[in-house]
């Protein structure tokens, strides 16, 4: 009988233990995606700084009144991918969402940048290139132009700054 009872009295300590609240509760969340394909973004390509020049606002008094194109280049290598478009990303412009806003310190006004493709035809924000074929060199040289553009009348002078990213999509 003393069994018995110790039995039944383990079997409530241990359930008690069971559904009891734990002392710190943890959440994790974890996300990630995992690609069989892929390319290097090298160094020189990782915090490319674009120069798009002094202009006088004299030169943009109506909308999309536009400065001279800056090339940039987006050099890639050991690239396993057959295929690879690219698309930036940043903050969009409240007059044309396909156009990079100036950022919250810039104090030019009624001016964004916008992003060209390699003939000079406008790239939206969150528009993927045509896909470029991997060569058997396994590295690719992506070249694009940014430029100012004027989103309404009467561009205002002052600094005129913006961060984008580029992401890389690959077939």
């Amino acid at each position: 009988m003393n069994i018995k009872k110790l039995f039944i009295t383990c079997c409530v300590l241990y359930t008690s233990a069971l559904y009891a609240d734990p002392v710190v509760k943890v959440n994790l969340r974890f996300k990630a995606m995992i690609i069989d394909r892929s390319c290097t973004v090298s160094s020189e390509s990782q915090n490319i700084n674009v120069a798009l020049g002094r202009w006088g606002t004299k030169n943009m008094t109506d909308i999309g009144d536009q400065t001279r194109p800056i090339s940039f280049i987006i050099n890639l290598s050991d690239c396993s991918a057959t295929n690879v478009s690219l698309s930036f990303k940043g903050q969009k412009d409240l007059s044309n969402p396909q156009l990079l806003a100036l950022s919250n310190e810039s104090t030019a006004g009624n001016v964004a940048i916008q992003i060209l493709d390699q003939d000079r035809k406008l790239l939206p924000l969150e528009t993927s290139t045509r896909p470029i074929i991997v060569g058997s060199s396994k590295n690719l040289q992506l070249s694009f132009f940014a430029n100012y553009i004027a989103t309404r009348k009467n561009v205002t002078a002052g600094t005129a700054d913006s961060i984008a990213n580029f992401v890389l999509n690959y077939d």
